[in-house]
């Protein structure tokens, strides 16, 4: 009679190792690739700091314009202040100043973070004291 083996056979420990090598393969691939969990990441990161900087300078915006509409109607309503834009052009160095975030000059907002194909992304200012309907543009 044969004994009876106990243990893996040389075959079995082939196949294991070779499994595990495809588990490995396919895992650092789904890490590092074109569309790896890394890479997702890194742009979800720099999406997240754009929409930061964005939230602040629309905030800002927003106080500004607050400020524009109560000086023109409750203030002196009487008195000519021109375009929002115009006003915020002379008053941007009491609203516009956040620049951990973003930068402000000639109605023109650009955040201080760049988007994942690296470029900064900038904003316009509208008349009505909004950003512009379009969005947020890439800047070239």
């Amino acid at each position: 009679m044969l004994k009876e083996q106990k243990g893996i056979t040389l075959v079995a420990l082939v196949i294991t190792i070779i499994v595990l090598l495809i588990l490995a393969g396919v895992s650092i691939a789904m890490l590092t690739g074109e569309n790896g969990i890394l890479k997702r990441s890194t742009e979800a990161a720099a999406e997240s700091l754009i929409a930061e900087d964005k939230e602040a300078a629309a905030l800002d915006l927003n106080a500004a314009y607050t400020a524009y509409m109560q000086a023109k109607y409750v203030d002196t309503p009487d008195s000519e202040l021109g375009t929002f834009s115009a006003w915020l052009t002379t008053n941007s160095g009491t609203y516009m100043q956040d620049s951990e975030h973003y930068s402000y000059e000639a109605g023109v907002i650009t955040t201080k973070h760049e988007n994942k194909d690296g470029k900064t992304e900038s904003a316009t200012v509208d008349a009505n004291g909004g950003i512009t309907s379009a969005g947020w543009n890439v800047a070239e």
